[in-house]
């Protein structure tokens, strides 16, 4: 990885941190913990969310989540 952010010219990241923003992005964009742990190959959606996805981008999807039943719509099964 270092080789390929120094070719590029960017800044260096990790296979790990790559894996964190994966996990951050698409729970924040709406797709379920259940997802993202079977995309990353974790038995666990609790692994994932607490290892890989930053604090905030969960308390966002569970907001969102609320709102969504208090605004009379359904979540996703």
């Amino acid at each position: 990885m270092n080789r390929i952010c120094q070719s590029a010219g960017v800044p260096k990241v990790t296979a790990h941190g790559m894996r964190g923003l994966h996990s951050t992005l698409a729970v924040e964009n709406g797709v379920s913990a259940h997802v993202v742990a079977a995309s990353l190959g974790h038995e666990s959606s609790t692994t994932t969310m607490q290892s890989y996805v930053k604090p905030e981008a969960a308390a966002g999807a569970r907001q969102r989540r609320v709102m969504t039943v208090l605004k009379g719509g359904r979540l996703a099964s």
